[in-house]
């Protein structure tokens, strides 16, 4: 007994500290992002349970049950996504341009890369291709000594699934990227947004702040204050 006891002692300390490390909160993020995978997988299993029991006759409110079930499924998904994207907002507003983020320009020809180091499993891309590669409006007049703007898709990742998709300016002929107000009369943009194109800006050696105070963009800080 007492021989059990020793052998158990360590067992359950591995168990503890192995269960301790295990990152829940990246496992629970990328359940709640990639939820319709894993609802597919079960509707897949309940398939092949039906097929190898096609003798038996189910009852006819067990189906209307698995019905409702996965309807509601559905549904929370659409109100926790929007918890989940709240959270990475604030962690992507509130981490520091260049010692949270690995960036690498080199990553891939037709993208910018830059990974968040505290969990890589978020991820923002910057696509090189320009979806406008002549963009102007008046307020961006006369701004820069280089008169050239071009606007840029990037996306934000978690775990590979898309959470964001933003537009974003590369101005002064190519030298930073600022954020794209809201329309050509509501200068209005996010600190999210300033934050995406501070991150990228961050290897460059350019000053963003310096730039995004040459134009007439207004920062909503309130949107971010909300959701603290």
């Amino acid at each position: 007994m007492k021989l059990i006891k020793e052998m158990t002692a360590p067992t359950v300390k591995y168990l503890s500290e192995y269960f301790m490390n295990i990152p829940w909160k990246r496992i629970g993020i990328h359940i709640l992002t990639h939820i319709e995978k894993y609802q597919l997988i079960v509707i897949g299993l309940l398939a092949l349970l039906w097929n190898f029991n096609s003798d038996s006759n189910w009852p006819e409110p067990l189906l209307v049950l698995m019905t409702v079930i996965f309807a509601a499924i559905a549904l929370k998904k659409i109100i926790i996504k929007g918890n989940v994207d709240e959270e990475l907002e604030k962690i992507i507003s509130r981490s520091h341009p260049i010692n949270d983020w690995y960036s690498n320009e080199e990553f891939s020809e037709n993208e910018h890369v830059a990974v968040y180091r505290k969990d890589p499993a978020i991820v923002i891309s910057l696509y090189h291709d320009p979806v406008n590669k002549d963009f102007k409006e008046q307020w961006l007049n006369k701004l820069f000594p280089a008169p050239q703007v071009s606007s840029h898709r990037v996306s934000i990742k978690y775990s590979g699934g898309e959470l964001f998709s933003k537009l974003i300016l590369l101005v002064d002929g190519g030298r930073v990227y600022l954020p794209l107000p809201k329309s050509p009369l509501n200068l209005e943009t996010t600190q999210f947004d300033l934050a995406i194109c501070q991150i990228l800006n961050g290897q460059t050696g350019y000053d963003t702040a310096y730039y995004f105070k040459r134009t007439s963009i207004i920062l909503d800080r309130e949107s971010l204050e909300q959701k603290a």
